[in-house]
């Protein structure tokens, strides 16, 4: 009996319905995956010149990480070859659906019960960023989410706030408690003396309307670090 040899295509095809990332997904669950299967399921195809499987994979090779890839810009991805918008669309609506789950649960939770989901927050929004920008996040009175904006960008080693304006913004939305957070892109956790200048202004501007910094979060690629836990705040 002939058989038909399968071109690399087909046979890469077949692999995808009989064992591929989606049946073992469904069979076994999602933590079963690498990173680059999981990227796969949502890319869905590659190019002409790479399967979706080794498309994946130099992807998230040249972003240096799934991290920095899934925060990077519309712009940043639409610059990469076999990105067109179709696929940069679909990575930019997964950055944003996990940002809008953790703002649901920082809704759901208390911040003092879940100051993880705080930290996990703010690393998601400034984490992987490249030069320095400032966020705050504002609070009602039992602790619960209202709103974050970002309120500050700068360079690649510092980023200047406007107390005046981050006050006017907490009164404007009634919060009565404000965390900050800004990013050191050079990796360093250590606030430098401008932050802790900079968190004791705002505190004092802050605590002339009643309204409380609880903290400070220092985010850099390597982590997060909360300034109230080091007794600055």
């Amino acid at each position: 009996m002939c058989r038909s040899i399968k071109t690399p295509k087909e046979a890469f095809v077949d692999y995808l319905k009989e064992e591929g990332p989606r049946e073992r997904l469904m069979q076994y669950g999602t933590s079963t995956l690498s990173d680059v299967e999981l990227l796969a399921l949502i890319l869905r195809t590659g190019y002409k010149e790479k399967n979706v499987l080794n498309f994946s994979f130099e992807l998230i090779k040249q972003f240096n990480g799934l991290g920095f890839l899934l925060s990077a810009s519309k712009e940043e991805l639409l610059a990469v070859k076999g990105l067109g918008k179709t696929k940069v669309s679909q990575i930019l609506a997964v950055q944003e659906l996990s940002k809008r789950l953790l703002v649901h649960e920082l809704k759901e939770a208390p911040l003092l019960n879940g100051s993880h989901k705080m930290r996990l927050f703010c690393a998601n929004q400034l984490g992987h960023k490249k030069i320095e920008h400032c966020i705050m996040i504002l609070l009602d009175h039992q602790y619960r989410f209202i709103y974050s904006e970002e309120v500050a960008r700068g360079t690649i080693s510092e980023v200047v706030i406007y107390h005046r304006e981050l006050t006017e913004k907490a009164l404007k939305y009634s919060a009565s408690y404000v965390v900050l957070s800004h990013n050191h892109p050079s990796g360093s956790l250590v606030p430098s003396a401008q932050d802790k200048q900079m968190t004791f202004k705002l505190k004092n501007a802050l605590a002339l309307f009643d309204i409380g910094l609880l903290d400070h979060i220092i985010v850099s690629p390597k982590g997060t670090v909360s300034m109230a836990e080091m007794g600055l705040v």
